[in-house]
């Protein structure tokens, strides 16, 4: 059973099944927002691999039927095994929420734990392949004859969607920028461009952009580490590190790569997750200043993740462009200004001229398969239906090839714009 809300956990729970059929397991697909509880107790075995939403909600999709899981409808699992992955992001409070309350009610519910909770991080390829595998030995000790049912993804059925969704378009797109307008004092309007064609999006989907980081806070990243010379890191940072979280497990890597004193009595003290609030990666390395070197500094920070914009315009209304609403993300904490990496970038430093890497997010791998199963993507035509205006924008989101659909390039030359305006907050895609 799995609970995703931009296809991370839809995807591992494939990876699962794949490798459950080759022990001999019968594994059948469940999404947790189209689950029949009462069917629950018949699984002799089960394997939960479930996402946090922004600030401890479950994944959309999954609302109605997580409150049904967790309120007195649920079904007794007295004899069921379970397992649960949870996927979350640090940088928030509420880390891996959802996971953890859906391990503790299996267990009230009656069901064995059979194998430890696991919370993984954006960077969550390696555990996660680890838990999985140490997962099914333990669901299927070798000599094990009764092999019972593990709920999961029907991977074959998840292979055909990515093929379909390569084929489909759905794929990496470079956005040219063509137009910066001022809308008011603070807010900024920014047109751009794709250079190839923009995929038959439907109401729901969302576009991933992959930003850089602001040259002026790396700098300051670069001086304050002393590692102001390195032009390789320089150019590593701005494209792919996120420099800006800061999250208890990175105070941990900070300790643990220089055995700084004072930020180790704040974790010794357990005054660490307070001291975080509002602060960024660059407070911790100006207020406990000490020698890094380039590698430590990569320990320390994790990948920079795309961020998700919800599509809030109609083909109906655009044709074959996708408009986007992007607030500016600025504000003064603790004595410094803080910028949103990707709103700076667009709406403060791209120029005409310049690129914007983008690529579409359909809201599931499996209304993507059910979509290409009744239309083509590639035929520039407006979609039938009007999606709703949305001015919802995505914090950090999760690893680059992560989305249900494959990085493929369109075949066609079409025309897509991004515009932003308006004030949003920003929220993280798991």
């Amino acid at each position: 059973m799995f609970a995703s809300e931009s296809g991370n956990s839809e995807r591992l729970a494939g990876d699962m099944a794949k490798a459950a059929r080759k022990q001999g397991f019968k594994p059948n697909v469940v999404d947790l927002a189209e689950l029949d509880l009462a069917t629950l107790p018949k699984s002799k075995r089960l394997v939960v691999i479930a996402a946090t939403w922004g600030e401890g909600d479950p994944p959309a999709r999954a609302i109605g039927k997580y409150k049904e899981l967790m309120s007195n409808l649920a079904p007794r699992l007295d004899g069921v095994e379970f397992g649960v992955l949870a996927l979350g992001d640090t940088a928030y409070v509420e880390f891996c929420a959802i996971g953890k309350a859906i391990d503790a009610r299996l267990a009230e519910l009656g069901g064995k734990r059979v194998v430890d909770r696991v919370d993984c991080d954006l960077d969550y390829a390696e555990p996660a392949a680890r838990w999985i595998k140490s997962t099914l030995t333990t669901l299927a000790p070798a000599g094990d004859a009764d092999r019972g049912r593990v709920i999961e993804v029907d991977f074959k059925r998840q292979d055909r969607a990515r093929r379909q969704c390569r084929r489909s378009g759905s794929g990496n797109h470079r956005a040219h920028q063509s137009e910066l307008v001022a809308l008011g004092q603070a807010d900024h309007s920014s047109r751009a461009r794709l250079r190839r064609p923009a995929p038959a999006y439907q109401p729901g989907d969302s576009l991933d952009i992959y930003p850089e980081n602001d040259p002026a806070y790396v700098e300051q990243v670069l001086k304050a580490a002393g590692l102001a010379g390195d032009n390789a890191l320089r150019k590593e940072l701005t494209k792919s590190r996120d420099i800006t979280t800061l999250s208890l497990k990175t105070v941990e890597k900070y300790v643990a790569a220089t055995g700084h004193q004072y930020v180790k009595a704040l974790l010794d003290k357990d005054e660490a997750r307070d001291w975080i609030v509002g602060r960024q990666l660059i407070d911790l390395l100006t207020h406990f200043p000490i020698a890094l070197s380039a590698d430590q500094l990569r320990t320390i920070t994790r990948p920079l993740a795309p961020r998700a914009y919800s599509i809030a315009s109609s083909r109906r209304e655009v044709g074959d462009e996708a408009h986007l609403l992007v607030s500016f993300v600025h504000y003064e904490s603790h004595g410094r200004e803080r910028r949103g990496v990707t709103s700076s970038q667009i709406t403060e430093r791209l120029k005409k001229g310049d690129r914007l890497r983008v690529k579409l997010r359909p809201i599931s791998i499996s209304r993507c398969r059910r979509r290409t199963a009744t239309s083509s993507w590639s035929a520039p035509a407006p979609a039938s239906r009007r999606s709703a205006p949305s001015c919802r924008s995505a914090a950090p989101s999760r690893p680059a090839d992560a989305p249900g659909c494959s990085s493929a390039t369109a075949p066609s030359p079409t025309i897509s714009s991004i515009s932003s305006n308006g004030r949003t907050r920003s929220r993280t895609v798991r």
